[in-house]
């Protein structure tokens, strides 16, 4: 893809390196963004962006066909995308994480965080859900 100013002007951050990085590292929070948004954000952004976060749990309030579409739209730009910690947290407290994980693969997540911000996560049940 060629940039707008693309042998005019150089970009001011010249130390930006390109997909998959090993620093610079972006992640950008989704906190409800529509369809068209998502689609406009990555459009626009996804050469920037390495992965979007469903933050503080908004994934599950989301309508199945929507959420799936989000991710498809976030994916198909190569860009990672992930429900966040915090369902994580829940389904550990719930003890239902083996069904979480599972679910998370159907529904096209590329990446799952693994977080300790709500709930104390014993060590052993850490090592557990990691593995």
């Amino acid at each position: 893809m060629t940039k707008a100013w693309e042998g005019y002007v150089p970009i001011p951050v010249k130390e930006r390196t390109t997909k998959p990085r090993t620093s610079g590292y972006t992640m950008v929070l989704e906190k409800g963004l529509g369809l068209n948004a998502a689609k406009d954000l990555m459009d626009t952004a996804a050469d920037y962006i390495d992965s979007v976060k469903f933050t503080f749990g908004t994934a599950a309030f989301l309508d199945d066909r929507v959420l799936r579409q989000k991710i498809e739209i976030i994916r198909s730009a190569g860009v990672d995308v992930y429900p966040g910690g915090t369902l994580l947290e829940a389904a550990v407290a719930q003890q239902v994480y083996d069904r979480y994980l599972i679910r998370c693969k159907q529904l096209g997540f590329s990446v799952i965080e693994v977080s300790d911000g709500t709930i104390d996560m014993p060590i052993e049940v850490r090592k557990e859900v990691i593995t």
